[in-house]
């Protein structure tokens, strides 16, 4: 795994990133709504109650269908899920990079949104995808589009 990808899942486990919430506690003045659907975004919405990345969850090769009812907080998520993935990996196929790869897909196409002026998801419903293939290697992941399916 990259020190990018490194340093992402210890800011996510930790609840560092810097979501908007987070930016608002450390007193930066910034739009708090999540650029998918406009509700107000946490670590919490924008990976797990948000109902675009639950789309995103459900159609990623995990199939993870994430429920309505209440959920545990991201960091305790992801550090559950990345040991269950670890575990239940086999030599052949490791699965928690599937994860990773996932969340790190969700940062980087919101960050795009707000920081290349990239349209959204309302617009053009555009993605990072993985490649299973190319899961070691962030530099790898392809860009599609869904269509209509979201």
């Amino acid at each position: 795994m990259s020190q990018r990808w490194r340093t992402f899942c210890w800011k996510l486990a930790h609840d560092a990133l810097p979501t908007r919430d987070n930016l608002v506690k450390r007193k930066i003045k910034t739009n708090p709504t999540c650029v998918f659907c406009g509700n107000k975004e946490s670590l919490d919405h924008l990976f797990l109650d948000c109902e675009i990345t639950k789309r995103i969850w459900s159609s990623s090769p995990l199939g993870l269908k994430i429920s309505a009812c209440p959920s545990p907080s991201t960091p305790s998520w992801f550090k559950n899920m990345f040991i269950y993935l670890h575990k239940i990996s086999d030599n052949h196929k490791q699965l928690w990079p599937i994860l990773v790869a996932t969340m790190w897909a969700i940062w980087i196409h919101k960050n795009n949104i707000i920081f290349r002026k990239e349209k959204g998801f309302r617009e053009s419903i555009g993605i990072v995808a993985i490649n299973p293939q190319n899961l070691t290697n962030e530099r790898k992941l392809t860009s599609w589009s869904w269509g209509d399916t979201i």
